[in-house]
């Protein structure tokens, strides 16, 4: 059998996003400690930045949304790699709290969104037809494999180099092998190279034959009830997972654990993450998408559960697993949601339109941190994510299943 070069395309979407994702938001959690007693500042004054990253990103992300389909997704891939480690490069001069905040806030978070998520399950979308559930899950699972590698990589930089140098080489790495890869590699479609598409299977045919999908308008999805109940219910899910995860290094510190067993709760965090993408991604063309959502949603719960109680160690890592397992699933859920309620064809666009709605997932560990500053410790900022996770499961009822009537596009006046 002829290799598909699609393969390739997933193997590059990995790599951009395991080393810059990795690099970054990541590795943040275990950088906040260093920073924190190097400029005299709160946990949660630092966790500012992550919610400036994430505005960012939300806010921007429609813009790259709405020609991701008609333009050259290697260049976007190529720009937004220039952009992040220009980004590195000032980090490693930062003198004060305030311009890691605009650093984060300015070129990581543009460098992210243009070399991150959106064109890599986009190009997904694009290259795969037969196994779009399996390809949507490899598509994220650059973010779970740099959340292995790189924080141990980042954490080996600061002790052996200090924080400032460790992100020169970030930067340095990341230009010599993300643009080579992606120039010679990355293109939009199979038909751009002359290849024919990947064949569908019978369950998708099945699908594809069931539904024919129109094209969306902005205007359109806001005005889609679908959109809405994807957004209640996942939106709660992001933000407690988010607060969390950047949070278990300084989390981890508080009650002494070392900072390479701090790094190794992240990797093994991301490691059942990249699980939880690829195994969802392979049961996402077979299963009710809802009944994946419950049960990772619960493994996300009794995660955040045990991570309240501050337990010793060992149950720290099993607290990680769930966490991983359950949160791991995001991704993959929605995008699975969006190509099989609004097609393939609207996919970058309603992607890029959850942005804006999950600006709030960026509070969340920010909310977090300025909790633990509050009242020492992080126990009563995981009770309060435990407590929104309750309508969100309940919000996924709203959901109608695949079978049923499916959203159609709702005309306004004069449309």
């Amino acid at each position: 059998m002829r290799w598909y070069h699609g393969w390739n395309i997933l193997a590059v979407t990995v790599l951009f996003q395991g080393i810059l994702l990795g690099s970054t938001a990541s590795s943040f959690t275990l950088l906040i400690s260093e920073w924190s007693r190097e400029f005299n500042s709160g946990i949660g004054d630092l966790q500012v930045a992550i919610l400036i990253f994430t505005a960012v990103q939300c806010l921007l992300a429609p813009i790259p949304g709405t020609f991701i389909d008609r333009t050259s997704i290697r260049a976007m891939i190529i720009a937004g790699t220039v952009l992040a480690a220009s980004g590195m490069v000032l980090l490693s001069m930062v003198t004060a709290v305030w311009q890691i905040l605009a650093v984060y806030g300015s070129l990581i978070s543009t460098g992210v969104l243009l070399a991150g998520l959106l064109p890599a399950q986009t190009l997904a979308v694009k290259w795969f037809r037969g196994r779009r559930g399996l390809a949507i899950g490899l598509s994220t699972a650059g973010a779970s494999i740099g959340g292995i590698v790189m924080p141990i990589v980042v954490t080996q930089l600061f002790l052996a180099v200090g924080w400032r140098d460790a992100h020169l080489i970030l930067a340095a790495a990341a230009i010599l092998l993300i643009v080579p890869a992606v120039w010679f590699v990355v293109r939009n479609s199979p038909e751009e190279m002359g290849i024919e598409p990947e064949p569908e299977s019978t369950i998708s045919a099945a699908r594809t034959a069931a539904r024919v999908f129109p094209l969306w308008t902005v205007a359109q999805i806001l005005r889609e009830r679908t959109f809405w109940v994807m957004v209640a219910s996942l939106v709660p899910m992001a933000m407690a997972l988010a607060a969390v995860a950047q949070n278990i290094g300084p989390l981890a510190r508080q009650v002494g654990v070392s900072p390479m067993n701090a790094a190794f709760l992240v990797s093994l965090f991301s490691g059942c993450a990249l699980l939880s993408k690829i195994l969802v991604g392979m049961t996402a063309d077979r299963v009710d998408l809802r009944l994946l959502y419950w049960i990772t949603n619960s493994l996300l719960t009794l995660g955040l559960l045990l991570f309240a109680m501050q337990p010793a160690y060992p149950l720290m890592l099993l607290a990680a697993v769930m966490l991983g397992l359950g949160g791991g699933a995001f991704l993959p859920l929605l995008a699975s949601l969006i190509s099989t309620r609004f097609g393939p064809q609207s996919f970058g666009r309603v992607m890029s339109m959850f942005g804006p709605a999950t600006i709030i997932t960026g509070t969340g560990p920010w909310i977090a941190g300025r909790i633990r500053d509050s009242t020492g410790d992080f126990s009563l900022a995981l009770n309060v994510f435990l407590v929104i996770l309750i309508p969100a499961m309940l919000a996924m009822l709203l959901l109608k299943p695949l079978g049923t009537a499916q959203p159609q596009p709702k005309l306004a006046p004069g449309e």
